[in-house]
């Protein structure tokens, strides 16, 4: 099955059934992200993300633009109402 054909199935499916498929395809994501890979030298997803987090670590600290909304973290959340 593609994934389009996988997409178009969703759409027939309750509420309750979708967030169950979620739930199962997210618990399946966590599972790939913490095991091993086959490969003994190849790195796992949460090392591959890891190191991709390292490599942009220089442009974030010294990149004032991509830290002008973490100035709101220190502000209080408030949810809509209505």
């Amino acid at each position: 099955m593609t994934t389009q054909q996988i997409l178009n199935e969703l759409k027939h499916l309750s509420t309750v059934e979708l967030l169950k498929v979620i739930e199962v395809a997210t618990k399946q994501m966590l599972v790939e992200i913490n095991t091993q890979p086959l490969s003994k030298n190849a790195p796992t997803l949460k090392e591959q993300l890891a190191a991709a987090a390292e490599s942009l670590w220089q442009d974030y600290a010294n990149d004032n633009e991509l830290r002008s909304f973490s100035t709101l973290d220190s502000e209080e959340f408030v949810h809509a109402t209505g």
